[in-house]
């Protein structure tokens, strides 16, 4: 996996990332701020962009 700048990226702090993502859609989910979909698609977005190389 590669960080924005290009050094490769801690896996831990990946997946601490994934998870902060996750427990705030499931957050704004509960709160009537987001629907399920559109929760899903973000993560899906992210998870697309650490697998090709391009994730923020």
């Amino acid at each position: 996996m590669q960080a924005v700048h290009g050094e490769a990226e801690d896996p831990g702090t990946v997946a601490a990332i994934a998870l902060a993502l996750i427990t705030g859609s499931r957050s704004s989910v509960l709160a009537g701020q987001r629907d399920g979909r559109s929760a899903v698609a973000l993560l899906t977005a992210h998870l697309d962009g650490l697998f090709s190389g391009r994730a923020a």
